[in-house]
């Protein structure tokens, strides 16, 4: 079987069996986006649980995964034949007539799919955070053959970031055969959080039209379509908050112990793939708490370890023996609380394309509008998030059965944006945390816009529905627009690389930057060279694996450290370099500091031992950023 065909059917097959578990549950007490984001929900996790049972039995190998892929498709068909044969047909002459304007609103958005998923098999991985250590966490623990803690002298975030998304890597690698269709997991992952947006219109306001129009309004967030086809987790996280507030709202609403237990299978995989899940559990608690049996809480509180324990517990419990301390963020910039409201607001405004205007600085603030790490939450969210006040007051009647919950659930999610708020980098600046917001808080856009546009076009489509109809198409216009200017303007995948890469199929460039020590070493390297490497944080190290991923890379603690057998040593510290000077304190001195550093003694000392070495020829050397490739003569 191809490997992209079998990458998908894991995918689909997790979704349907997740679905079936769903209608079980639910069936006609569900609406069908609420059940699909279940299905999601549910699918996400088991694929999740079934990857770290793999590594933590220390079988996680192509053989392993195909079984268990198998074993998930069988079961998946099973259950399905099953209900297909017990439910009654459906009377033709009882159906409603079917609408046709969201299926032909819905076709940009599926092109916009396809054309990612393409996309992405054509290039090889494109962002920092993906090279520095993603990528390099999946590749050492499928060598390891399961999980370990990586207790390595690399980029410090291996050590102290969960794992779940960088385990769901490993098994696109192992499926894959490579690196190729790693990028699907966040395709996989942007359809899911667009179902779940759709999803919480659904529960608060009904109808069909409201949902689709928030569906489309959250899918054109350009941070968010930047994402689409990265190897990043942020989607990943983002969707899992949305459903843990979608199915808190039910059990707020219904007390149904089963929309309970969905809610806390969603906060453990959001903690398990990133820390501001713990954000949203902790202000989500207060709703399991209140009125609620003590039976009930003992046996939610049970099923909370169970599902931590099978979703990313194992990394914090190896965080924890292995004693790890510190960190690299604080909690204690409360000018965030009012600076970071006016840039979430005005960043799509901004008149320029790389900074940002900030009325607390004579000068504006390092900012890019291209890349994935910045971009912003889009012009529409800005509007409508100033709109909130009036529609609250406005549409708070409305749906008076989803009243409480809509309040509830949207109090929490506020609380969880303000608790994310004071968070500070450490090594960094000032403001790049705020700078880079947008695409923390992707869990607050479906809450908006359920909150503001929905409601409007939900009273439109009660007067009128052609009006309705109208609006959509104009959204799915505005979808358009939005995701060609996502495509056009993305500095990591320029459209001039992609049709390059479709020219030379397998290419390993880099476009933003192709002369990275480690992508240096790969085109001067054989496949079972032995490369040593000295990573300070931020260094990339994926592209040292070679294409097939097979390449010898060890990892230098000291100058005394490189291994007698090795033929290349790399070193990547031009970190301290770019970003982390003293005197850069702020992000509106960039002019004045970025890229203009000093190195550190640390990040100096293996290249000018080997440079006193005569057994090393220096081969590359950047100065800028500290790029250097040594060959033993």
């Amino acid at each position: 079987m191809p490997s992209p065909l079998l990458v998908a059917v894991t995918l689909i097959a997790f979704v349907v069996l997740g679905r079936e578990l769903a209608i079980r549950r639910w069936h006609d007490r569900a609406g069908p986006l609420e059940l699909w984001s279940a299905a999601f929900c549910l699918g996400a996790a088991m694929w999740i649980a079934s990857v770290w049972l793999l590594a933590l039995l220390q079988v996680l190998n192509r053989p392993a995964v195909l079984i268990r892929t198998l074993l998930v498709v069988v079961v998946a068909v099973g259950y399905t034949v099953a209900r297909l044969r017990s439910t009654q047909p459906s009377n033709p002459a009882t159906q409603q007539p079917s609408n046709p304007i969201p299926l032909i609103a819905s076709i940009p958005l599926l092109a916009w799919i396809a054309t990612i998923a393409w996309r992405t098999m054509l290039l090889p991985p494109l962002s920092h955070d993906a090279l520095a250590y993603h990528l390099p966490r999946a590749v050492l623990w499928i060598r390891n053959c399961g999980y370990r803690f990586i207790d390595l002298p690399i980029d410090a975030r291996v050590r102290l970031l969960p794992a779940d998304y960088e385990l769901l890597l490993a098994d696109v690698m192992l499926l894959g055969k490579g690196d190729a269709l790693t990028e699907w997991i966040s395709v996989f992952f942007y359809i899911a959080f667009v179902v779940a947006c759709g999803a919480l219109a659904e529960r608060w306001w009904g109808g069909r039209v409201a949902p689709f129009a928030t569906m489309l309004l959250s899918a054109s967030v350009p941070v968010l379509l930047l994402h689409t086809g990265a190897d990043k987790n942020d989607v990943m996280v983002a969707f899992f908050m949305v459903c843990a507030l979608i199915w808190a709202g039910r059990w707020f609403s219904a007390r149904e112990v089963g929309a309970a237990v969905v809610c806390v299978i969603a906060l453990a995989a959001a903690i398990g793939t990133k820390p501001q899940g713990v954000m949203l559990a902790v202000c989500l608690a207060p709703l399991f708490l209140w009125r609620t049996p003590l039976r009930t809480i003992a046996k939610l509180a049970a099923i909370s370890i169970v599902a931590i324990a099978l979703l990313g517990g194992p990394f914090y419990l190896s965080r924890i023996t292995n004693h790890i301390e510190g960190g690299f963020v604080a909690y204690d910039d409360w000018k965030n609380l009012v600076q970071a409201p006016w840039v979430v607001l005005t960043a799509p405004m901004s008149p320029w394309h790389d900074q940002l205007f900030v009325p607390w600085s004579a000068e504006t603030w390092f900012w890019r509008r291209d890349e994935l790490y910045f971009s912003h939450l889009g012009i529409a969210f800005a509007v409508c998030a100033l709109l909130l006040p009036w529609t609250l007051i406005r549409f708070r009647q409305d749906v008076p059965e989803r009243r409480t919950e809509r309040f509830a659930i949207a109090l929490a999610a506020l609380a969880t944006l303000l608790v994310m708020l004071p968070v500070r980098d450490i090594p960094m600046p000032h403001g790049i945390y705020v700078a880079a917001l947008a695409r923390y808080i992707l869990f607050i856009v479906p809450v908006v816009f359920a909150l503001s546009a929905a409601p409007v076009i939900c009273a439109l489509a009660e007067t009128d529905r052609r009006h309705a109809g109208v609006v959509l198409l104009l959204l799915a216009a505005w979808f358009v627009w939005q995701s060609l200017q996502a495509y056009r303007i993305d500095r990591f995948v320029p459209p001039r690389f992609v049709a390059f890469a479709k020219e030379h199929p397998g290419t390993r460039v880099i476009p933003f930057d192709d002369y990275r020590a480690a992508s240096v070493v790969n085109r001067l390297a054989k496949e079972d060279d032995v490369v040593a490497m000295d990573a300070g944080y931020g260094a990339w190290i994926h592209p040292a694996f070679g294409a097939s991923l097979r390449r010898p890379v060890k990892f230098l603690a000291s100058p005394a450290d490189v291994p007698g057998n090795a033929r290349y040593v790399v070193v990547d510290r031009g970190w301290h370099m770019i970003w982390q000077q003293k005197e850069f304190r702020d992000l509106s001195q960039w002019r004045r500091y970025l890229g203009r550093g000093r190195a550190l003694e640390e990040d100096t000392r293996v290249m000018r031992a080997l440079v006193r070495d005569p057994r090393w020829e220096l081969v590359y050397f950047r100065r800028t950023d500290l790029q250097a490739v040594f060959r033993r003569r």
